[in-house]
């Protein structure tokens, strides 16, 4: 006679195991191939009530049609893919962030990242105050393009004021 064990381990007679999935014999639900049931009787195909006619017939109503509703749910012509810099400097993305909730220990309150979209090579300056977007950006300058040996192409930036100063457009 075999000794049975409990329910924390040991070997289980597969002929005596029924799924409760499908309800035979021979394996458990996780193993089971059968669509899995939601609820006592109910399959994912019977989520749509109305076909099942669960439901007595509906009444069909004509209403008029709302334009601005048509318009809104039309469909739009996807953007298109944004083509990647294919040289070192051909484009910096800049953005300055801030002011922030707590200072840096230099009393910073705000930092300007720069980042190549050919290399994903970043920098990030930390600020006290955003006029000094200026004199970061002749250093980030100064410093990548003593590395790279090519001057930066295109510069893009979310249109902050930072970047729309005069003094700015100068060094651009």
């Amino acid at each position: 006679m075999k000794r049975r064990r409990g329910k924390r381990g040991g070997k289980k007679n597969m002929k005596k195991a029924k799924c409760y999935n499908c309800q035979k014999m021979g394996h458990f639900a996780r193993e089971c191939t059968e669509p899995k049931k939601i609820g006592k009787h109910r399959t994912r195909k019977d989520d749509n009530v109305s076909s099942r006619r669960h439901v007595g017939s509906l009444a069909k109503v004509n209403l008029p049609t709302c334009e601005p509703c048509m318009a809104g749910k039309a469909c739009r012509k996807p953007f298109g893919k944004a083509k990647r810099a294919t040289h070192p400097l051909e484009l910096v993305h800049s953005n300055i962030c801030g002011p922030m909730n707590v200072r840096a220990r230099h009393g910073a309150f705000y930092f300007l990242t720069f980042i190549d979209d050919y290399s994903r090579y970043g920098s990030v300056y930390l600020l006290s105050h955003r006029s000094e977007a200026l004199d970061c950006f002749k250093r980030f300058l100064a410093e990548v393009e003593n590395q790279r040996e090519v001057n930066l192409k295109v510069f893009r930036t979310d249109r902050g004021r930072e970047y729309l100063s005069e003094q700015f457009q100068a060094n651009l």
